[in-house]
């Protein structure tokens, strides 16, 4: 049948009919041989089903030739294919027969061995000072049936043994791509293999025989329990198991899964020695509480996370109690932590005794900690992760600060965020045949309801944010007390407390979701800014659609004339850090301010001092709560597609040229700008990265000293900035663009803006009209557009998303501004205008093809709230809680059902978990598979759609080799070349330069090591895996390049990275930069500066042993000194411009004030 799929893939597809151009690509058919009973030969014919009729004329017109011998295609009179036979060849993708049957066959040799085992061990795998694994938990199963056996298709293997007394079957299923090391062996004359894993597996228990019941598949649903824990004696700590034959096929097996190749440990330096020592007894673990109980907070923190970590066992720990007493106890708090944590560091890195660790972190205390420069919307923070089997403790990491954590200020280690996960950072994710659900209800319900201990204390749930609730991340509190202003009686402050200072939820208190999304409203992460009088709020009525006067068009935005909140110091000093007052005055926020929330907008019409609200905005009752907080600072951005919008878009008819063109042009500008400062610094801008350590500010300064790349200046010059640090820099930066353009299809878009939108007030707009005006970089005094755009808000997911309408011109806001019969944000999927943003787009392309095939919008009819008969409680919004953990996976499932998924949270329907249809084809098309998937294994078939094309034009490959050149120039040859120039400048303003004194050069090595020792810490804290700790440039970039199954745990790692990173830099600069801003300060400052420059640069390389081929531009300096490097140059370059702002008279003591001049002018 080769030779009629050559046809049928070749000349028949070149030119299709309109309706073939709706299937998928290369057409599917099937062949029915017909054979002779007595001889199994072939009658000479078949019968070749066709998923249309045309196909069958063609063959018929077509000669096709088989081993040489002509083919005759005939209809079949009276037969006709069944409508499910049909459907299944016209919808179902095509895949090449070879990868399936090579997939088929590697699923059959997986499944095909059914191990017996002996026994089954849990525990820990200690490597000091021999091999040694310590069994916490052990199961003789010669009696209990045990097995082994692949479950390929969900890439897990499954360990199980029944239970006759009770008919049960336990299952331990283990994730493959956590096994990080195999070891076997002989032991007693008996097979075993250890398994080493990365995270804990699953445990779960079903009815033995269940699967050997005569049922329908329906009923094969839930059939599993999720469980945390085996029995009641099981402690897990790691998955070793034994077995009892068959270990070559295994091995083949293993082999056949890319399981990791099993360390032989017959030898007898490589032998595993088995230990029946119970480390994790309740004895010890009760031992244990009681002493971590009796500490300060912060303390009892790190000592609990030591353990519930992993890294070290509590009894090691109690044998340390008495000297980390005697080390630790009296100290300070902010002491306290910086030893602990440097034990901590020191534990993760190094393979000493731990006494002499101890040892060691006590000697650090010399060197004190690296002083917070905290602003007053940050604070420190412990995270606590729950998993299905255990609680790990992490923190405290610098947090946004909210509404409720700056009104107790002085309790900042009372508040923990905790967030609900599976084992491997993923949400819970299902599969049919386990009940799921029944678990998140008892088992994260339970710890809702009832809290639970950690380091003595108890914790109980408090509330949710909005955003955070998304990721399943809450918010618990552990009592306290306070003291009363004019009292001298403490008064006990807890969860119950806190939440009923917020204000009166009456409106409300019969909706669990909307209760709980009230109160999300004071622990969304906010910036203060100003404190108004209540007779300077204005309540306004809403606007109403010109029509029907039903449909509300301003939902969620409002009016003011505010002008220190646009202009406020105090605004500009804890806002958004990236916010550059010289380019534009904000005229819109989205606020929070006592019961209210939503966006407003400055309206000159106004008189006086006024904030007007509308009945939209007011969420619930605080009339005690006048404080305006920020919650964002919109302006114009680019617009960028992704995948959702790219499939909207190509049902829109936009074709796959578009986008082929679009891919294309953002590669090679990505590439380009590799070889040009300036483009390059708008490429940082764009993805944001390396924000905290001002990599776009340094690289504009030295631009001025006419450094630059490739383009910028000759092969030879001393001033190309070509060593392995700048082109590290170049590369991740290439690197995060390449796997967004592949792996979210992440394209910037010519011509199209992100905007925020507001009400056009004064009813100047027709239907169908919206205003635009983009205030940016590019545009500083603002820019209106003119004509038809394509408009749509993120996610789409529905054709009527996207929308074409006209503009027109109006003086206005850096924003977009809609009316109509309809609010357009509400036919963009459901969107209003309390904070949302739209992309706008003048790509004539777009305007052409979507406006040729426009869709109506969907209708979003709001879906009916869940009320109660009763006042609710909180544990009315912890079973809200668990049902919206339940629900969040199936969102995403189809458009239809899409829009009730993600409502769910506003009005507490559930979407019923069987209305989820079964996958009619089992491989997945290639742009689902993520950065570590095969994409050309069977698992996935080639979509022919726009998002396949997009996702293998970039291959993996090009990710992982750049097409970069490699360095040049070596880190001292840079270094001098930068020296050199900054020499000339810094003696424009001190003439004389003296030696530096001891003290100087000692203080300037104490800050160093305390910056080296915070960013070391960083590595690990915010690394996927704790043994692969990131590197410096990440932290520098905030960009984490290490590949990941989970891209959105790798994003919220990002995200607190970015806010660490903010405060250690924030720091280092405190340190440097002057606190007063006179001439005379500004220039011992910047002496002091240059001392640091000149003494980072002389910092050693980081190892003297390379290999011979590795030249002098491959040599790194040591770890931190870079990185600190551009830090030190931040504040060079901040001291000279704040020097070039200074009075005229009192300018430079001598020297080259025209290039400083320059220098100043370059930087605005």
């Amino acid at each position: 049948m080769v030779a009629v799929a050559q046809v049928l893939h070749t000349s028949l597809s070149e030119s299709p009919p309109s309706v073939f151009k709706k299937t998928i690509g290369l057409v599917n058919f099937d062949v029915l041989m017909e054979m002779q009973y007595s001889t199994a030969q072939n009658k000479g014919h078949a019968f070749i089903l066709l998923p249309f009729a045309f196909l069958g004329h063609r063959l018929q017109t077509t000669r096709v030739l088989m081993e040489g011998k002509p083919l005759e295609f005939r209809p079949v009179p009276g037969f006709e294919l069944t409508s499910s036979k049909r459907l299944l060849l016209q919808k179902t993708p095509y895949q090449d027969p070879k990868i399936r049957l090579a997939y088929v066959e590697k699923i059959s040799a997986l499944t095909q061995y059914v191990l017996r085992l002996r026994q089954i061990q849990l525990g820990t795998l200690q490597k000091s000072p021999h091999r040694c694994f310590v069994a916490e938990w052990s199961k003789d199963i010669v009696e209990q049936i045990g097995s082994f056996k692949f479950d390929p298709l969900k890439q897990t293997f499954r360990v199980s043994y029944e239970d006759r007394e009770i008919l049960t079957r336990h299952i331990i299923a283990v994730k493959i791509a956590s096994v990080k090391k195999i070891y076997r062996g002989w032991e007693c004359g008996n097979p075993f293999f250890v398994f080493l894993l990365e995270w804990t597996p699953a445990f779960e228990e079903e009815a033995a025989g269940q699967r050997f019941a005569d049922v329908s598949k329906s009923d094969l649903e839930d059939i599993r329990e999720r469980l945390t824990c085996l029995d009641d004696s099981h402690h897990v700590s790691g998955f070793p198991s034994a077995y009892d034959t068959h270990i070559e096929g295994l091995l083949q097996q293993f082999r056949q899964a890319a399981l990791p190749i099993p360390e032989d440990t017959s030898s007898q330096l490589r032998q595993i020695q088995f230990v029946s020592k119970r480390i994790y007894t309740t004895a010890v673990l009760d031992r244990f509480q009681r002493w971590v109980s009796a500490k300060e907070f912060v303390l009892a923190f790190q000592l609990e996370l030591l353990v519930r970590n992993s890294i070290v066992d509590p009894a090691t720990i109690l044998q340390l109690a008495g000297r980390i007493e005697k080390e630790l106890s009296d100290k300070q708090t902010a002491s306290e932590r910086s030893d602990i944590q440097q034990l901590i560091e020191l534990l993760h890195r190094a393979k000493e005794e731990n006494k002499k660790l101890l040892s060691k972190a006590a000697r650090r205390r010399e060197k004190a900690a690296l002083a917070v420069h905290f602003r007053l919307i940050r604070l420190l923070c412990h995270h606590i992760t729950i998993t299905p089997t255990a609680i790990h403790l992490e923190g405290p990491f610098p947090v946004l600060s909210n509404r409720v954590l700056r009104r107790y200020p002085h309790h900042p280690d009372h508040f923990v965020r905790v967030h609900f996960t599976d084992e491997e950072h993923h949400h819970y994710r299902w599969d049919r045949e386990t009940n799921g659900h029944a678990f998140v209800n008892s088992y994260v319900g339970g710890i809702l309801k009832n809290g639970f201990m950690v380091a003595g204390r108890h914790f109980e749930f408090l509330a949710y944010s909005f955003g955070a609730l998304k990721e399943h991340t809450v918010w618990f509190v552990t009592p306290f007390n306070i003291t009363v202003a004019g009292t001298s009686t403490p008064v006990t402050v807890n969860a119950q407390v806190i939440r009923e200072k917020l204000g009166r939820f009456d409106e409300v208190i019969n909706s669990p979701s909307l209760y709980g999304a009230r109160l999300s409203q004071a622990f969304s992460a906010t910036y203060p800014s100003l404190a108004i009088e209540l007779d300077e709020i204005r309540h306004i009525d809403e606007v109403m659609d010109n029509d029907s006067q039903v449909n509300v068009l301003s939902d969620g935005c409002a009016r003011e004339i505010l002008e220190k909140l646009h202009t406020s110091k105090r605004l500009l000093d804890v806002g958004d850090e990236d916010y550059d007052p010289t380019q534009f005055v904000p005229k819109a926020f989205q606020i929070r301010i006592g019961g209210s929330s939503g966006m407003i907008y400055v309206d000159p019409t106004l008189k006086g001092r006024v904030l007007c609200l509308r009945p939209s905005m007011n969420k619930f009752d605080a009339p005690d709560s006048l404080d305006i907080e920020i919650a964002n600072i919109p302006r114009a951005s680019t617009m960028y597609l992704n995948r959702s919008l790219v499939m909207v878009l190509e049902d829109l008819n936009v074709h796959l040229s578009t986008f082929m063109t679009l891919q294309q042009n953002a590669l090679d500008e990505t590439l380009q700008s590799t070889n040009n400062v300036g483009r390059f610094r708008m490429l940082l801008a764009q993805l944001k990265i390396g924000q905290r350590f001002d990599v776009h500010y340094v690289l504009g300064a030295l631009k001025v000293f006419l450094f630059g790349f490739r383009d910028d200046c000759p092969p030879d010059s001393p001033l190309l900035l070509d060593d392995y640090w700048f082109h590290g820099i170049i590369q991740s930066a290439t690197w995060v663009v390449f796997r967004q353009i592949k792996y979210q299809a992440r394209i910037r878009v010519p011509d199209s803006w992100t905007l925020v939108g507001v009400l056009d007030e004064h009813k100047m707009l027709g239907s169908g009209e919206v205003m635009v005006h983009i205030q940016d970089e590019d545009h500083p005094y603002g820019y209106f557009l003119k004509g038809p755009i394509v408009i749509c808000r993120s996610p789409v997911v529905h054709p009527g998303d996207v929308q074409v309408l006209v503009y027109l011109l109006l003086l206005t806001s850096s924003s977009l501004i809609m009316t109509g019969a309809r609010s357009i944000a509400s036919c963009l999927g459901g969107g209003d205008l309390d904070g949302d943003q739209f992309h706008v787009s003048e790509y004539k392309k777009f305007i052409e093809q979507v406006q040729a095939n426009k869709f109506r919008p969907a209708d979003y009819t709001p879906c009916e709230k869940r009320k109660i008969d009763r006042d609710c409680t909180i544990a009315d919004v912890a079973d809200f809680v668990t049902e919206y953990i339940n629900t969040m996976f199936l969102c995403m499932q189809l458009a239809a059902l899409h829009s009730q998924a993600v409502k769910y949270a506003k009005t507490g329907v559930p979407l019923p978990h069987r209305s989820i249809p079964h996958y009619e084809f089992p491989a997945k098309p290639d742009w689902t598979a993520d950065e570590v998937a095969d994409a050309s294994a069977g698992e996935f078939y080639q979509s022919t759609r726009a998002l396949g094309n997009l996702y293998r034009r970039v291959k993996a490959a090009d990710i992982d080799e750049l097409e970069i050149p490699r360095p040049t120039r070596s880190a001292r040859e840079v270094e001098s070349a930068i020296t050199d120039k900054l020499l000339i400048s810094v003696q424009a303003w001190v003439k004389d330069i003296p030696d530096p004194t001891q003290e100087d050069l000692t203080s300037i090595e104490m800050l160093y090591e305390q910056y080296r020792f915070e960013l070391k810490r960083m590595t690990t804290l915010h690394a996927l895996h704790e043994t692969k700790p990131l590197t410096e440039m990440e932290v520098m970039m905030g960009a984490i390049t290490q590949k990941s199954s989970q891209p959105k745990w790798r994003k919220q790692l990002q995200a607190r990275m970015h806010i660490h990173a903010s405060q250690l830099v924030g720091s280092a600069l405190n340190a440097l930069l002057p606190s007063e801003e006179t001439v005379k300060d500004l220039c011992d400052a910047l002496l002091r500066v240059w001392y640091t420059w000149c003494w980072i640069i002389e910092r050693p390389y980081e190892r003297d042993d390379y290999p011979r081929h590795v030249g002098e531009a491959d040599k790194r300096k040591e770890f931190g000194a870079r990185s600190f490097g551009m830090i030190v140059l931040t504040a060079i370059f901040k001291i000279m411009d704040r020097l070039t702002k200074q009075p005229t008279d009192v300018k430079a003591v001598s020297g080259d004030l025209e290039m400083v001049e320059d220098f100043e002018v370059t930087l605005e």
